[in-house]
C-alpha cells in the first residue's frame, strides 16, 4: 500500500511545483499532465498516424476514380459519335434513293398541279440531302 501512496505524493509534488506552492512552475505542470495523459496522448498520435497513412491510399483510388469516369466518357462519346455517324449514312443513303426517283415531267404544269406539287417535293428532298453533308465526303 506504500507504493500506491508513494506514486499519488510524486504526481502531488510534481503538480506543487519545485518550491512546494500548489500550482508550481507552468513547465512542471505541463510536464506532469503530459505524464498523466501519456496513454491518451499515444492513441491521439497512433490514430494521426494511420489517418496520414491512408491518404496516400484514398489520393490513388480518386485518382484511378476519375480515370476510369474519364474512359468512360470517352466510350460514351465515341459510341454517340458512331451512332451519329450511322444515322447520317442511313438518312444519306434514303435521301439518294429519294433524289434518283425522278417524277415525270409534264409539259404544262399549270393544267396538272398534282405534277408541279410533286416535281418541287422532290427538289426539296433533293435539296435536304445537300444539306445534310450527303455526298460530299
Amino acid at each position: 500500500m506504500g507504493s500506491r501512496h508513494h506514486h499519488h505524493d510524486d504526481r502531488r509534488a510534481l503538480a506543487c511545483g519545485r518550491a512546494g506552492r500548489p500550482g508550481g512552475d507552468p513547465v512542471s505542470r505541463v510536464r506532469a499532465w503530459l505524464r498523466a495523459q501519456s496513454s491518451a496522448l499515444i492513441l491521439v498520435a497512433i490514430m494521426v498516424a494511420l489517418n496520414g497513412a491512408s491518404l496516400p491510399g484514398y489520393a490513388h483510388l480518386q485518382g484511378s476514380q476519375q480515370a476510369s469516369q474519364h474512359r468512360e466518357q470517352v466510350m460514351q462519346q465515341q459510341a454517340a459519335r458512331r451512332a451519329g455517324e450511322l444515322l447520317e449514312a442511313r438518312l444519306c443513303l434514303t435521301f439518294g434513293k429519294l433524289a434518283a426517283l425522278k417524277p415525270p415531267a409534264d409539259p404544262d404544269p399549270v393544267k396538272n398541279p398534282a405534277r408541279l406539287y410533286e416535281q418541287q417535293q422532290h427538289d426539296t428532298l433533293d435539296e435536304l440531302g445537300t444539306d445534310l453533308g450527303c455526298g460530299r465526303r
